[in-house]
């Protein structure tokens, strides 16, 4: 999977478990410490988060990034989803 695509997924994955937790994108900006526009661009595939983005997120939202992660894996290899 080439890295845009990887970034458009993720943000696919990320926005999927916001909304799971009804979380707006303020309030997941809050919880996480990050700026509303950098969780924008995650979720749109416009950019790669840091690493400290990535858990500071994963933290507010109470997932397992690995499991993520494994999901993106495992999509990969079908089709992706598609927005």
């Amino acid at each position: 999977m080439k890295r845009r695509e990887f970034r458009r997924v993720f943000g696919y994955y990320m926005r999927q478990a916001r909304e799971n937790r009804d979380f707006t994108v303020d309030h997941l900006a809050h919880e996480a410490n990050v700026d509303r526009r950098t969780i924008q661009r995650i979720e749109s595939g416009e950019t790669s988060p840091k690493h400290e983005t990535v858990f500071n997120l994963a933290y507010a939202l109470q997932i397992d990034i690995n499991e993520i992660h494994h999901q993106i894996i495992r999509d990969s290899k079908h089709s992706p989803p598609l927005e």
